[in-house]
């Protein structure tokens, strides 16, 4: 059983880092679990990650057109076998961020090929 398409886009309502964490995942998102898409955005990510930069943000897990989780970081790492490339140890986002964002579709303009992106409201 699959769920139903994304209802609606999200709009951007805070400073949040979207990161593209592949097909694999899937769009069914009734047999993702929070626990599978946390453990595919924690890392690692290369040089476009910096913790300055990505401090305070939500960060949302996407695959090609739905948002598949939001999580905030509590603290960001460096890859223990590779010093370019970060990753971070956080937890599931508030409550009111997965309504504004989790199974929301990725509006046109953010589909990119770059696998990271920041976004700040408008």
């Amino acid at each position: 059983m699959t769920t139903p398409g994304p209802q609606s886009d999200f709009i951007v309502q805070e400073p949040l880092i979207l990161i593209f964490v592949g097909t694999s995942i899937g769009n069914d998102l009734t047999t993702v679990y929070p626990s599978d898409v946390y453990a595919a955005v924690r890392g690692w990510w290369a040089g476009t990650i910096q913790p300055y930069e990505a401090s305070n943000k939500l960060i949302l897990a996407r695959n090609t057109e739905t948002v598949l989780g939001a999580f905030r970081a509590k603290r960001w790492i460096p890859c223990p076998f590779d010093s370019s490339r970060w990753g971070f140890i956080g937890e599931v986002a508030e409550l009111q961020a997965q309504l504004d964002y989790v199974g929301k579709r990725i509006p046109n303009e953010f589909r990119t090929q770059n696998p990271i992106r920041y976004l700040d409201p408008k």
